[in-house]
C-alpha cells in the first residue's frame, strides 16, 4: 500500500471519488440507485482511512488518477477503470492505475453490490451482508420464496 499521512478527505476528494462510485451505477445500468447509498458509501471511506493500515494514500492516489484519465479520455474514463485488465495479485501492482483499481475501485465494485446493487439486478433470497439498528428499516431482499 502506499504510504501516507492519515488526514481528512477533502470535498474536492470526494467529489473526485463520488464520480467513480457513482459511475458503476450509470456502466451498469441500475436507475441511480447511488445516491440512496451515498452516506453508506462515506462510511466506508472513513473506516479505511481509520484503520490501519490507513488507504489515505491510496484515496489520493485514485483521486490523481480520475482526474487525469477525466481529462485524458473526458468520454471514456470509466472504462479504464471498469473495463481494463484488472490485477488481482498485490504483489503485481506496479502502476497508479493498478493502484487505484486494486487498492480503492474495486472496494467500491464490491461495495455498491454489498449495499444494494445485488438487490438491483433481482437477488433472490438474499438478506444482504449489513444488519444492525442502523440497517434495521432496509428490509431485506427476498423477492422469491425459500
Amino acid at each position: 500500500m502506499l504510504v501516507a499521512t492519515p488526514g481528512e478527505l477533502t470535498p474536492e476528494m470526494l467529489s473526485a471519488l463520488w464520480r467513480v462510485f457513482s459511475a458503476v451505477d450509470t456502466t451498469w445500468g441500475l436507475g441511480g440507485i447511488a445516491p440512496a447509498l451515498r452516506s453508506q458509501w462515506q462510511e466506508l471511506l472513513v473506516s479505511r482511512i481509520e484503520a490501519q493500515p490507513s488507504y489515505f494514500g491510496e484515496f489520493e492516489n485514485a483521486v490523481l488518477v480520475v482526474d487525469e484519465l477525466v481529462s485524458e479520455f473526458p468520454d471514456r474514463w470509466s472504462e479504464f477503470l471498469f473495463f481494463e485488465t484488472v490485477v488481482v495479485d498485490e504483489t503485481r501492482v506496479s502502476t497508479r492505475l493498478q493502484h487505484a483499481k486494486y487498492f480503492v475501485f474495486n472496494d467500491f465494485l464490491r461495495a455498491f453490490v454489498m449495499l444494494g446493487g445485488f438487490a438491483s439486478f433481482g437477488g433472490k433470497n438474499y438478506t444482504g451482508y449489513m444488519g444492525g439498528s442502523r440497517f434495521r428499516d432496509v428490509p431485506p431482499v427476498r423477492t422469491g420464496a425459500l
